[in-house]
């Protein structure tokens, strides 16, 4: 190994070490803290953790055990740190997955036996399928502890399965442990000479006794060591040698790299020559408009186009005008070129007329530039290049990503519309539906960007001669969305945590704008079938076969009044907070796009109005409109919902507390309802009804003191708006939950969700 990374790797294990030491003293003192200071304190456990098992995958590449234990603990461990709380139960467990895990950092490969190392192998084996199936565990955990209901009837069990994965993990580092003791211990007999002896008691350790062996067994202590510190010595001088020709390589591929030029960075080789011209044009322009060295060209032309050529090299962003422009005038080129050559257009020549249209110019140019800056750098274009589909051409992923989706307005009203007719009389339903009701209105806020914009009204005329082409296009963006968002809402339409959102993240970057209209109509049709008990008619199966002789007069969609469907408290809270999360990424990015203008001190409101489409515009308008009370209440609860203000007083503490009690007593009324519905429909007496309710009541007192000693689950979980915890499915109470498979091994460019 080289001595570089040999040194990497001890100081990692020292470091894993550490941490762990570290994680034990937390762990022990996570039982005298507060509820108040808790929350905190199990989150510092856990980035802990994250840290060691970063060491821990270096250690794992180095010496080829547990490599897949390791990278699978890390996932889980860092979706553990994504969740909104965490449980400390669940972080102690982490914390013994970890340790068993990390027992790695005591493997010297060069000490141990073939057998000792396939029996750790087969250790490391069962400790990478643990993590995986306590993956799922965590998954179920997490869901169904989020319904008060069935949270308090299953508590039980899942403390049983939770002492079982700590003791089978127990069993897995102690045999470990085991297994390192016999292959590093030193062991010394009278005789080495007496060969039956020898394989006596070898054949405890299950090794053979071979020459090596008996040769190592007569040389002294001290003869090992001069041997051994001859071969060090020697090793020594090839690896300096080693090192000296590593950094004499090194220091000409780096100055090759600083020479070269940064469109050496640009991944996409069509575009590399480009950003190379283009770096003396921007050049040439910055200089010519300083007066002085406009007159320094006329005196010298020779030292100037020096400079151009040195400079010409450290370009790493363009002003994102300037870029378009040119990147546009490229591609019209391009297809003169390709016209003159085959005789023919090109396939995507029908982009050259949107594109050579500097109207659309800055549309171009803002789905490039991901910060809005106003500047385009390498990093920025390489990223909206992977986000082309696979079977785009550029100028067709120029084109779309110009044009913002315009039916996805006319799909989400109708929904939303249903929505707000979908409030049952039940009054234990009546508060959850106010918030799902302020949600929709924000939506329509989020929505209204076409009419502030006046995309609406111009768009078919701005790309009439381009709809035909562009509409396949746009079905074919929206199966991509479709799909994706079925891979990661299921069938409910419910999201537990905003992770879940990940493999979004992943395609489009920091970019909400790109994915959340789409994915939110999504969302919206899924609620719509929950809240009316009917699927969702976008009206398209309505549409009259275009090459019928009687296309003149396309009737319209009939306007189907639907009503609204059974929906319970637990449907209510999540499709509510399935929204509120996604509204939030919304808002946030505006306010970091507002913040990176402001520090540039660039016009926060007219770039908001003209970024992306406009597609801010609606929000922001809102957003600036102190008189809209309830809009400006709606959001300040929203951004302190969210804020991670880890100084929080015990006040708001004991409040989130007190609010997911009353949630837990709503439900209960609800049950007690069901049962006396029941018995007086059945015959029963008052009498009867109001045994039922005593029994439910003293049913719930004893249950609250077996719940104190089964597993603990934070009551402030989910808490902080006020409703019930939020992150539950969709399913009625009491319903036997389906947990997932927890695969977190499988990342196909994006992670997996809770």
């Amino acid at each position: 190994m080289d001595p570089a990374i040999d040194s990497q790797v001890i100081a990692a294990k020292q470091s894993s070490a550490d941490i762990l030491e570290k994680v034990e003293r937390l762990v022990k003192e996570a039982e005298t803290k507060k509820s108040k200071d808790k929350s905190k304190h199990i989150k510092t456990i856990l980035e802990y953790l994250r840290d060691g098992l970063k060491y821990g995958g270096m250690i794992a590449q180095a010496n080829g055990f547990a490599q897949a234990a390791v990278s699978v603990l890390q996932l889980a461990v860092e979706r553990e740190l994504g969740r909104r709380q965490n449980n400390e139960q669940m972080a102690v467990a982490f914390y013994t997955l970890s340790s068993a895990t990390l027992t790695i950092r005591h493997i010297e490969k060069i000490r141990l036996s073939e057998d000792i190392q396939n029996d750790l192998q087969a250790e490391y084996s069962e400790i990478h399928e643990l993590v995986k199936e306590f993956g799922g565990f965590a998954n179920a955990f997490y869901t169904t502890n989020k319904r008060a209901f069935v949270g308090f009837l299953k508590a039980g069990e899942f403390k049983e399965r939770l002492e079982t994965f700590t003791q089978r993990c127990n069993e897995r580092q102690d045999q470990i442990t085991y297994l390192l003791q016999i292959g590093t211990a030193t062991n010394s007999i009278e005789d080495p000479q007496d060969e039956s002896g020898l394989k006596a008691f070898a054949s405890i350790f299950s090794e053979q006794v071979t020459n090596e062996t008996k040769e190592l067994l007569h040389k002294s202590i001290d003869d090992i060591l001069e041997e051994f510190t001859g071969a060090f010595l020697s090793q020594m001088e090839e690896a300096r040698e080693n090192i000296n020709m590593n950094i004499q390589s090194s220091r000409a591929e780096i100055m090759a790299k600083l020479n070269s030029g940064p469109h050496n960075l640009i991944e996409d080789s069509e575009f590399k020559n480009v950003w190379e011209s283009m770096d003396c044009i921007f050049l040439c322009v910055a200089l010519l408009s300083d007066s002085s060295v406009k007159q320094q060209m006329y005196e010298d032309m020779i030292l100037i186009t020096v400079l151009l050529t040195h400079l010409q090299h450290w370009s790493t962003s363009v002003k994102s005008k300037i870029f378009v422009n040119e990147i546009c005038s490229w591609f019209r080129t391009e297809f003169e070129k390709y016209v003159a050559q085959n005789g023919v257009p090109r396939q995507d020549n029908w982009t050259l007329p949107i594109l050579s249209r500097v109207m659309f110019h800055p549309a171009i140019g803002d789905a490039i530039d991901d910060d809005g800056s106003g500047y385009i750098s390498v990093h920025e274009f390489n990223v909206f290049l992977k986000q082309k589909p696979p079977r785009w051409s550029p100028p067709e992923w120029f084109l779309f990503s110009s044009i913002t989706i315009n039916d996805i307005v006319e799909k989400l009203i109708p929904v939303c519309e249903q929505a707000k007719k979908s409030a049952a009389e039940d009054k234990d339903v009546e508060e959850c539906i106010d918030g799902y009701l302020h949600r929709m209105k924000g939506i329509s806020k989020l929505t209204d960007w076409p009419e502030n914009t006046g995309y609406d009204r111009d768009f078919f005329t701005d790309v009439g001669q381009v709809l035909d082409e562009l509409t396949p296009l746009a079905k074919e963006y929206e199966k991509m969305h479709g799909d994706l968002a079925k891979r990661i809402l299921q069938n409910d339409g419910v999201l537990s945590e905003i992770s879940e959102v990940t493999p979004l993240k992943n395609q489009f970057g920091d970019r909400v704008e790109v994915w959340l209209l789409p994915f939110l109509e999504n969302v919206l049709t899924h609620q719509f079938q929950t809240i009316t008990g009917e699927p969702y008619d976008d009206g398209e199966d309505d549409a009259v076969d275009p090459d019928s002789a009687e296309n003149d007069e396309q009737p319209e969609p009939k306007n189907k009044k639907y009503k609204p469907a059974p929906v319970t408290v637990e449907q209510w809270i999540n499709i509510d907070w399935t929204l509120s999360m996604l509204v939030y990424e919304f808002h946030e990015r505006m306010r970091g796009l507002l913040r990176g203008w402001k520090m540039q001190k660039i016009d926060g409101e007219m770039n908001i109005n003209t970024y992306s489409g406009g597609l801010f515009s609606g929000w922001y308008a809102a957003y600036i409109d102190k008189n809209n009370q309830e809009f400006q209440q709606d959001i300040s609860e929203l951004e302190s919902f969210y804020e991670e203000d880890s100084d929080e007083d015990e006040d708001e503490d004991e409040t989130r507390t007190m609010r997911a009690v009353t949630q837990k007593k709503m439900l209960l009324r609800k049950h007690q309802r069901l049962v006396s519905n029941f018995h007086l429909l059945y015959g029963g007496t008052d009498k009867d009804n109001a045994s039922v309710q005593s029994s439910i009541s003293s049913s719930s007192t004893n249950s609250k003191k077996n719940s104190s000693k089964s597993l603990q689950i934070d009551e402030e979980e989910g808490s902080d708006t006020g409703e019930a915890d939020p992150e539950a499915e969709d399913s009625e109470p009491g319903e036997v939950e389906q947990a997932e498979d927890g695969n977190w091994g499988e990342v196909d460019g994006a992670e997996d969700s809770d």
